[in-house]
């Protein structure tokens, strides 16, 4: 059987209809044509249809991610800024090879790195007047032991932070040293490296 829902009563915010004396009460309105018709079956009323936000969900960007950049080839350093001296001096280089490389303009011109990278897996060749030295190292593996560019052993632990390889750096004791970010701007390739006094250099390369 169909059950008939009551007419509810008029809103307190609508006006009173008023009909003049003599005149026939007027019909109810039809229901509007956008609105669905109220279908009762027995003594259950259905329940009303949820509708979905318009709203995209944070999951479809949070599995978007770029992929890594690719340093592959041949660079020599074109500059830098920042405190140059004050980082070489972190990572623990004495006078005297602060003053070698002062004299050698801290690398520019002369410096160069040879960047061989296979998805995850980075060797690089560094040439700075007659010393050549190789670190090899895998991003995201933990903590590695490899060769340092003055060619004594340390640790590192690299990892991509979105388009850049950072690189925690340690010595072989495990003491903390300047980090390093390696990022790429434009067609060339920014090495950025921070002691924990808060001095930092930045050193330019093309290829």
């Amino acid at each position: 059987a169909v059950v008939r829902q009551p007419v509810a009563a008029r809103p307190s915010f609508l006006p009173a209809v008023t009909t003049p004396k003599g005149a026939a009460s007027p019909a109810l309105s039809a229901r509007p044509s956008f609105l669905p018709e109220a279908v009762s079956s027995g003594n259950r009323t259905p329940e009303p249809t949820a509708v979905e936000p318009l709203v995209a969900s944070s999951s479809l960007y949070a599995s978007v991610s770029l992929p890594p950049p690719d340093f592959t080839g041949t660079w020599r350093m074109t500059g830098y800024e920042g405190d140059i001296e004050e980082v070489m001096a972190a990572a623990g280089a004495g006078w005297a090879v602060r003053k070698l490389a002062r004299g050698m303009k801290y690398g520019v011109g002369r410096a160069v790195q040879d960047i061989e990278q296979e998805g995850n897996r980075l060797t690089i060749r560094s040439e700075v007047g007659p010393r050549v030295t190789t670190m090899r190292f895998r991003v995201g593996g933990g903590r590695q032991e490899t060769e340092s560019p003055d060619g004594s052993r340390m640790l590192v632990e690299p990892e991509w932070r979105g388009r850049s390889l950072h690189m925690r750096i340690f010595d072989i004791e495990g003491r903390p040293l300047p980090t390093t970010s390696r990022i790429m701007e434009g067609t060339g390739m920014v090495i950025e490296t921070s002691a924990a006094s808060g001095r930092w250099v930045r050193r330019f390369f093309a290829r």
